[in-house]
């Protein structure tokens, strides 16, 4: 994998506005970052998924496209489309069912780089890799609409023996459980914590999800809050009271969570990356607000083969707008951290 080299283009921070407390971010050195891949302009990598074989499943979300991104070929000058939606779709979050079967959400008729959002025409996609390595052909098949949810945005696994999966409805603060194989769905958590401000532009309350053990890890961009309900792995209903892991995260997106309970964390239009301890202090470990370093991370995923467990791979949408938040252009990548090198 390549070096990361700076991108010299200026970034605008006040899309989203966040309620937060006062609590400061511990300073310490910022570590490498890695180009896996990077991408053309008006390329926007919403959301990524790691495959058993270490390729990265990559959701542009500006043209509607799912990439395949090999980060052990350098010398790919392109990855693959291996599906092509339908222009206007905005397809988000991505979730691994079966070995090699995931599933997306997105809204048709939509356009992210204004962040309008049509209404009842969310769906969910499933893509079938299972003969990828043989045929080099993938089925993507839309399963399901899902029209009370307003956008749905983050995905994550509950249950593979059901087939159920959460989804965040942004604009909606709310939580949905879905089971894929019957198609039924329902509200699973509506909290106070994943609602969005309503004068927010966007709107985006809940945005990442995570189950880890009987938590449900959450991060909400315009409250700037992470936090986790204890649930039910079998209706995600809450067991309990919800904790706030930090309300200090502003502009939260997506993230992972490591082996010792660290929170990853990506904050988009601050153009960075934190490492939250469970105690919630904040770690700076990759860009900054005026850095160009890491231009709009949006997701974040660990790898899952024996050479990348401890590396975390980020996506970027790359957006640059202009003083009246307009998109001037957007070449999202996908780069590399080694967090064994995170002392922290």
């Amino acid at each position: 994998m390549k070096v990361l080299q700076s991108l010299l283009i200026a970034f605008a921070t006040n899309v989203f506005r966040a309620t937060v407390s006062a609590r400061p971010t511990l300073e310490a050195p910022l570590y490498e970052l890695q180009t896996v891949h990077q991408f053309a302009n008006l390329t926007w990598i919403e959301n990524i998924g790691i495959r058993a074989n270490g390729q990265i499943l990559a959701t542009d979300v500006g043209s509607s496209r799912l990439f395949l991104v090999d980060p052990n070929n350098t010398t790919q000058a392109s990855p693959p489309v291996i599906h092509q939606f339908l222009r206007g779709t905005t397809i988000s979050g991505l979730v691994e069912v079966e070995d090699d079967v995931f599933y997306t959400i997105g809204s048709l008729e939509s356009n992210v780089y204004n962040f309008t959002f049509a209404k009842n025409t969310t769906k969910i996609w499933q893509i079938d890799l299972r003969e990828y390595s043989v045929t080099g052909n993938t089925t993507v098949s839309e399963i399901l609409a899902l029209p009370k949810v307003d956008v749905g945005n983050g995905l994550t696994l509950l249950s593979k023996q059901d087939g159920t999966i959460l989804i965040a409805d942004s604009e909606g603060g709310l939580v949905w459980i879905l089971n894929v194989h019957t198609g039924e769905y329902s509200i699973a958590i509506d909290h106070p914590f994943l609602k969005p401000i309503p004068s927010a532009h966007p709107p985006f309350g809940v945005n990442g999800l995570k189950v880890i053990g009987s938590d449900l890890y959450f991060s909400n961009t315009n409250k700037g809050l992470l936090g986790k309900f204890p649930i039910s792995l079998k209706k995600a209903s809450p067991t309990g009271q919800p904790t706030l892991v930090s309300n200090n995260t502003p502009a939260a997106d997506d993230f992972a969570v490591g082996p010792d309970g660290s929170v990853w964390l990506t904050e988009n239009v601050r153009n960075t990356l934190v490492r939250v301890s469970p105690n919630g202090n904040i770690t700076t470990i990759a860009g900054g607000v005026n850095s160009t370093a890491l231009v709009g991370p949006v997701a974040a995923k660990f790898g899952r083969g024996r050479w990348d467990k401890h590396v975390l791979y980020v996506s970027t949408d790359g957006l640059l707008l202009d003083a009246k938040g307009n998109a001037l252009s957007t070449a999202g990548k996908i780069v590399a951290v080694d967090t064994s090198a995170c002392e922290i």
